[in-house]
């Protein structure tokens, strides 16, 4: 049998040998699709007889590419290595820099990442004497990015959809503007700037479309329309399209993410056929049987149920906690448990819906000595002293990169101050170049100028080798020649040792990728704007692990928690209030992504009474909960409970019975009765009644839906604005009643 078949089941073996038509393969959660994926690398190499560089493989995150590449190393050691296996966004970055002076770029362009973004927003603003009070410069850029996800005419299309100020409008034409003068591009832009050059230019557009014989492209459900449109501008006739994902794991359409990708591919790449792996290898049957019970409520999606040959597992336990507190206190008291049973900490690993939630645990975990670490933090290249220099690399590589340029002109201290800076701007702006290049032409006695003339001149000697030495010798130099070391050095504080560490680190990054590649300065810099912290985790750390359920997609640990399995915090509030399908169903994706995540043993939690931004809510269980069949979970006795809630009763040889008759909605109703109680006839909440909210201040009922029982309030609050408001879930004060 051929190494590309091995180990395969026969879904995955159908899904593999399908290569004489475009395929799309469902692979439901923890049923091998990385391995699908690789295997069909190889099949068509070996099997199928394409050359490695006639397959193009697309993926969503380096740490992906880079398994991909592994393993199809390791499957086929003799053949020449695929080098097209990438994110979107490297792909499209090697393409340009093949395709610049076709695309009218210079090749060596800059990379803006979100801090060069946010810092471009920011001067323009300052530029047009704008209070980024009113027009915060990381709602614009949220707002340009969203754009280029969907359209490659990006300011185009905030224009006609009336969504941002005029004077937004005008920021984001002149951020346009100014990337452009820099020789930049931000990460939209690369894909834009692709398909541009694919649709106008006929030769690119047929070397392309003949080049990849076929296109593999991973975790199909998040695409976007860009992302989608690239595929089909470089898919020639003859060219096959596999595309991998699962519509049931769709989690980002807030960022661009289209989960009607995966289900219009029939059409959009048409003719097709579909193979699904529904055979999970990750979970137990408990866990998937409430999985499937939880996702069976979706309407978008094609009917399919995980399955296993795992069929003994634990059951799956739901804990009411009195509130939030007893939430965390049970959390611990389960993994001190398994520890006592010999389980590492690694096994354990707690998710919830919003980063808010984990101050509790963590206290509580800090409480009692447990270690845990918190994945979504800040990520290495984004902390101040790396990005200083990589900044200073990026002006030793690129002399037009204003953003760069300003960002380290005085760090450390050189004296060069505000007024400098400006000075330097104006005239950029007169000669039409960069203010780095001006510099000579700044006319000038003062300490100032004389540091700039050093500042040009060290960073011209730099520039002189920077192509020619390797990544780390020209750092190093960087380093002694501008005294950053030598600065931090001088603090003597622990933060300073941190950052020195980090530089370190840095270094050590550099020496790996040297060692790895044999490459340069210029294609360590793209990789580095290519990556992310999340790469390069360490996921065995002997520690609890926490983090939100977003951060969780594509991770797996035996004893999983999900917290906060209430209205309003999962389902997430905004989902709720929307009263649209389309964001329930996206919160009923997130709840399966979560509760797939679990190997041996799930665990589900909720709060009666939580406190959450300053006030506390009294929510109803999650409707998800009330979606799994009772006897598909065990509730486990809170003695805490039983005197406000008698329908809890401890069963014998200290296993609990499952509630009484009364559902667990009703129960969290009746506690919610009992300490919320609402008038049932003239409420004094109508429209026209002045309200104060806790956290949105004073304003104004504009309407009321619903009983008084359960009342839906829009609100125009003065500070705030308009906001829709479930009155069961917040305490309003009334000021001055209708």
């Amino acid at each position: 049998m051929m190494r590309s078949l091995d180990g395969l089941n026969s879904q995955q073996k159908q899904a593999v040998e399908s290569c004489d038509s475009n395929l799309l393969v469902v692979a439901g959660a923890g049923s091998g699709k990385t391995r699908v994926l690789t295997h069909k690398i190889c099949y068509l190499i070996e099997e199928k007889g394409l050359y490695p560089s006639e397959i193009l493989a697309m993926t969503f995150s380096n740490k992906a590419a880079r398994e991909m590449k592994d393993r199809v190393q390791i499957l086929l050691p003799s053949f020449e290595q695929p080098r097209w296996i990438g994110t979107f966004h490297s792909t499209c970055l090697k393409l340009l820099k093949e395709f610049h002076l076709q695309a009218g770029i210079e090749q060596q362009f800059s990379i803006f990442d979100e801090a060069d973004q946010l810092a471009l927003i920011k001067r323009i603003l300052k530029e047009m004497d704008v209070d980024p009070k009113h027009l915060p410069p990381k709602a614009i850029k949220w707002n340009i990015s969203s754009a280029k996800n969907e359209s490659i005419h990006p300011i185009e299309l905030l224009r006609n959809e009336n969504q941002m100020s005029s004077k937004a409008l005008e920021v984001a034409q002149k951020y346009q503007e100014e990337l452009e003068k820099n020789q930049a591009m931000d990460f939209g832009d690369l894909l834009i700037r692709m398909i541009k050059l694919v649709q106008e230019n006929e030769q690119v557009r047929d070397i392309l479309q003949k080049r990849w014989k076929y296109i593999l492209i991973d975790e199909f459900q998040d695409t976007n329309a860009i992302q989608k449109m690239l595929i089909q501008q470089i898919k020639g006739p003859q060219t096959k399209v596999c595309a991998v994902g699962d519509e049931d794991q769709c989690i980002y359409t807030w960022r661009g993410a289209q989960v009607e990708n995966m289900l219009e591919f029939e059409e959009d790449f048409s003719p097709s056929q579909t193979v699904k792996l529904d055979q999970n290898y990750r979970s137990t049957k408990p866990i998937l049987d409430v999985a499937n019970a939880v996702i069976s409520h979706n309407v978008g999606r094609r009917k399919k149920e995980l399955w296993t040959t795992k069929q003994e597992g634990p059951s799956v336990d739901f804990y009411l906690a009195e509130d939030d507190y007893a939430e965390a206190r049970h959390i611990i008291d389960q993994v001190m448990k398994g520890q006592r049973q010999g389980k590492p900490l690694s096994d354990f690993c707690v998710l919830y819906r919003t980063h808010v939630q984990s101050r509790v645990i963590e206290d509580e975990a800090r409480r009692r000595n447990i270690a845990y670490r918190i994945l979504g933090g800040t990520r290495f290249y984004d902390r101040a002293e790396i990005k200083d220099v990589l900044s200073m690399l990026k002006l030793i590589t690129n002399p037009f990169d204003n953003v760069a340029f300003e960002r380290i002109i005085n760090k450390p201290a050189r004296g060069i101050g505000p007024k400098t800076v400006q000075n330097l701007r104006d005239l950029s702006l007169q000669l039409g170049t960069s203010m780095f290049q001006v510099i000579p032409k700044l006319k000038g006695s003062s300490k100032a100028h004389q540091a700039l003339g050093e500042f040009y001149l060290t960073f011209q000697k730099l520039a002189e080798t920077a192509f020619e030495e390797k990544p780390t010798k020209i750092t190093e130099k960087l380093l002694e020649k501008t005294s950053y070391l030598k600065a931090l050095e001088n603090e003597h504080t622990i933060e300073a040792d941190a950052r020195i560490e980090n530089i370190e680190e840095l270094l050590r990054t550099m020496s790996d990728f040297e060692e790895q590649t044999g490459l340069g300065l210029l294609e360590f810099m793209d990789q580095v704007s290519l990556s992310s912290d999340a790469d390069t985790q360490n996921y065995d750390a002997p520690m609890l692990t926490m983090m939100t359920i977003h951060n969780s997609k594509g991770l797996e640990y035996p004893h999983i928690f999900v917290v906060g399995l209430e209205e309003g915090v999962f389902p997430h509030q905004r989902a709720i209030e929307e009263n649209g399908d389309d964001e329930l169903e996206e919160e009923r994706r997130l709840c399966y992504v979560a509760m797939t995540r679990a190997e041996d043993k799930l665990t589900l939690l909720a709060a009666a009474r939580r406190k959450l931004y300053r006030f506390t809510m009294y929510n109803p269980l999650s409707r998800f909960l009330e979606e799994i069949p009772e006897q598909l979970y065990n509730k486990v006795f809170n003695p805490n409970l039983d005197s406000q809630t008698p329908n809890w009763r401890a069963g014998q040889d200290s296993a609990y019975d499952p509630y009484s008759q009364l559902n667990e909605f009703e129960l969290a109703s009746q506690v919610l009765q009992k300490t919320k109680a609402k008038k049932n006839s003239d409420s004094p909440y109508q429209p026209g009644a002045f309200v104060e909210h806790p956290n949105f201040g004073r304003g104004l009922i504009k309407k009321s839906e619903g009983p008084d029982t359960n009342l839906k309030l829009t609100i125009a609050f003065e500070r705030a604005g308009v906001k829709k408001i479930m009155l069961n879930y917040v305490d309003l004060e009334i000021i001055h009643p209708m």
